[in-house]
Order: structure tokens, then C-alpha cells, then sequence
């Protein structure tokens, strides 16, 4: 079958997290137990057949390292640039600003530091 060296190295409960087919899939398990692995090769078994379009992929993740992680992985497997990857609040901010440029909107500015807000907040309220 195309793309079975993507099984390679897999446990039990991987293999089956990454051949499911249909929908989603919910992964629960501790740090370290593989979840970026399963998803990475879940997302590549299914490209490689033929079940999905790589134009209509988003994997989703807490952070910044995860979504820098996935998308190294997703490259070294021969996807590079096919699917988008990123944290939830980059995509989720990214799709506000496609609409606020379709409807020539300026998007409001973004905090980039609780600490000045909350500083902000103090002083307007006297508590210096």
C-alpha cells in the first residue's frame, strides 16, 4: 500500500490513530507519547491515499513550538508547504485579518504585553 513507511516505528495504539479512517480523531495522551507523531503521519497517511485534499488541511496547536515542530515533521515527510499548520490564535488571527482586509476595515491593535495593560489599567484607575 502507498505510503506504509509512514507506519514505521508506530505502536499499537498509534498505528491505529494514524490508519483510523473517516473523520476526526481525538489523541489523548501524556507529553512526550508520540501526539505530534500520530498527527503528522496521520496527516500524511491519509494524503498519500488519497483520502484527503492538502489544500483543505489545518492542523491546529497550542503553541508556537508545537506548530514549528508539526510543520519541520510535515517537510522532513515530503509535505512541505502543502498544508497549513500554526496555532490556534496565529490561524484564528490570520482569518480575522483576510476579513477586516475584505471589508477595508483596519484591523485594532494587538497586545503584545499583559504587563502594559495591566500598568495601563493602574495607573487610569489611580492604583500606581
Amino acid at each position: 500500500m502507498e505510503g506504509d513507511y509512514l507506519l514505521d516505528g508506530l505502536n499499537q495504539a498509534q498505528l491505529e490513530a494514524v490508519t483510523a479512517s473517516g473523520g476526526p480523531v481525538v489523541v489523548m495522551a501524556a507529553a512526550g507519547s508520540g501526539k505530534t507523531r500520530v498527527l503528522t503521519r496521520r496527516i500524511a497517511w491519509r494524503l498519500a491515499q488519497g483520502e484527503m485534499n492538502p489544500d483543505r488541511v489545518l492542523a491546529l496547536t497550542f503553541t508556537r513550538r508545537a506548530a514549528e515542530e508539526l510543520r519541520r515533521r510535515q517537510r522532513r515527510l515530503g509535505q512541505r508547504d502543502q498544508i497549513l499548520a500554526g496555532t490556534f490564535h496565529a490561524i484564528a488571527l490570520n482569518q480575522l485579518r483576510l476579513r477586516w482586509a475584505e471589508q477595508r476595515r483596519t484591523p485594532p491593535k494587538i497586545v503584545d504585553s499583559k504587563a502594559r495593560i495591566v500598568r495601563h489599567i493602574c495607573k487610569n484607575l489611580g492604583l500606581n
